[in-house]
This record gives C-alpha cells, sequence and structure tokens, in this order.
C-alpha cells in the first residue's frame, strides 16, 4: 500500500505537467492563427490577383 501512495503524487505531476503541456500548445496553435492567418490571407490575394493579371489570354 506505501508503494502506491508514493506513486499517486508522481503520476498526478505527470498529468497536470502533460496537461499544462497541451494547454500551452492549444493557446500557442491558436495566437499563430490568429496573427498568422490575416497575412497569408493578404499574401493569397495578391498572388491570385498577379497571376490573373498577367495570365489573360490575348484575344
Amino acid at each position: 500500500m506505501t508503494h502506491h501512495r508514493r506513486e499517486s503524487p508522481f503520476w498526478r505531476s505527470v498529468g497536470a505537467r502533460l496537461l499544462a503541456i497541451m494547454v500551452l500548445a492549444w493557446l500557442s496553435i491558436l495566437w499563430f492563427r490568429g496573427c498568422l492567418a490575416p497575412q497569408i490571407q493578404e499574401e493569397i490575394l495578391r498572388d491570385q490577383q498577379n497571376t490573373h493579371g498577367s495570365a489573360r489570354p490575348a484575344q
């Protein structure tokens, strides 16, 4: 029984660390998506305008 009681706090700390890592990873993903998404969308629009503007067939 004493061996089981000693492992319990260890596994709790491991679980708490894993949970903290998962939360930090999720928050960083959301932060990067929020910061980078507008810039990426602007780049895509510029690229589309450049390709459509220069790739018009001659009539």
